[in-house]
């Protein structure tokens, strides 16, 4: 975890460049390292390098981390009560079938660990993948695609069909090869669920202008101004 961070766009640079390291022959080179075995008996064997879980997130970093405080609670509800199982599938870019198997689950959790500042999340779950949102260090609203089970996804690459070869839509597989399919499928996710949250407005500055007029005043001349009580019956105003 980064506790600070100079220039984000510069950061942000750097993250991208994961997906395109040539991950296969870079660990295969540490592979020999440690098995010697792999120099000459096992020569050319190699080892199949998997992603056991892929974890993408989508930082939106606010100025001030009481920004966050107020609208969190709001998000929190819009995305537990308002997306629904269609919803989930949208986001993690699929459609909800009438063959679909599986469940499509929506929970939260509120808790407060002694010593520590309390935190809430929410997840949505298809199958054995999911989107997460919480608040990261108070100032941090973190959008998070999970991938355990890529299968579920789909990535262009050539294949052979009945002795030819051509590029098709299959199944996702683990290797860390389509490491950038990864990012691509949970980038997105992350993009749309942020968008689903727009519509969800901050009322903290609503609320403030509803206390300036809810509290009593007293002017330079002295005269005690009543609260304004939106609230109140035509009567509780006197004659």
């Amino acid at each position: 975890m980064f506790l600070w961070i100079e220039d984000y766009g510069r950061a942000q640079t750097f993250a991208d460049r994961f997906v395109s390291v040539g991950w296969m022959e870079l660990l295969q080179r540490y592979a020999r390292r440690v098995n010697p075995l792999l120099r000459d008996v096992l020569d050319p064997m190699a080892y199949y390098w998997v992603t056991a879980q892929s974890e993408y997130a989508t930082d939106v970093v606010f100025k001030k981390s009481q920004l966050l405080q107020d609208l969190f609670p709001r998000l929190l509800e819009h995305s537990t009560l308002c997306f629904s199982a269609r919803d989930v599938m949208t986001f993690l870019g699929r459609k909800l079938r009438g063959k679909f198997e599986g469940e499509v689950v929506t929970d939260r959790v509120d808790h407060e660990l002694q010593g520590r500042r309390p935190g809430s999340r929410v997840k949505h779950r298809m199958k054995q993948n999911w989107i997460k949102m919480y608040d990261k260090s108070g100032s941090v609203l973190r959008i998070e695609t999970v991938i355990n089970q890529p299968e579920e996804f789909r990535v262009r690459r050539r294949v052979r069909r009945r002795g030819q070869r051509r590029t098709e839509w299959v199944p996702l597989r683990k290797s860390v090869a389509y490491l950038f399919r990864y990012r691509e499928i949970a980038l997105q996710s992350n993009s749309r669920y942020l968008t689903a949250l727009a519509p969800v407005e901050d009322p903290t500055p609503g609320l403030k202008g509803l206390d300036a007029i809810t509290v009593p005043k007293t002017p330079a001349d002295g005269r005690r101004v009543k609260a304004f009580n939106p609230i109140a019956t035509a009567s509780s105003f006197g004659p």
